[in-house]
């Protein structure tokens, strides 16, 4: 299928979720990081996917900072900045969902 075949990226995403919960953090950032790159990539940096992939990572980075753990925890700063852009990638979606009811309802 190869590796920017949305099956490959969900399984990856599924992969860096399943490493977490082991408790491999470091090699579940790295997976999680490769989805959210893949999916900005192929599909958009706003998609659904891709906006949810960066939810997971921001909140394993998270996770990963209050419990200490040694390299990731220095990415902790980096999950505000993912917040942000998820939320922000939410706030555009609403704002052309919006923008499209509203032009609908004057045609």
């Amino acid at each position: 299928l190869g590796q920017d075949h949305s099956e490959t990226i969900a399984c990856r995403e599924l992969l860096g979720k399943v490493l977490a919960s082991l408790g491999d953090l470091d090699q579940a950032v790295h997976e999680l990081n490769q989805v959210v790159e893949l999916q900005s990539k192929t599909i958009g940096p706003k998609s659904v996917q891709a906006l949810e992939a960066m939810q997971a990572l921001a909140s394993l980075k998270e996770s990963a900072a209050l419990q200490g753990n040694g390299s990731v925890k220095r990415l902790g700063d980096s999950v505000s900045v993912t917040r942000a852009a998820v939320n922000k990638g939410r706030e555009d979606r609403k704002a052309v969902k919006d923008a499209d009811g509203s032009s609908n309802s004057t045609q």
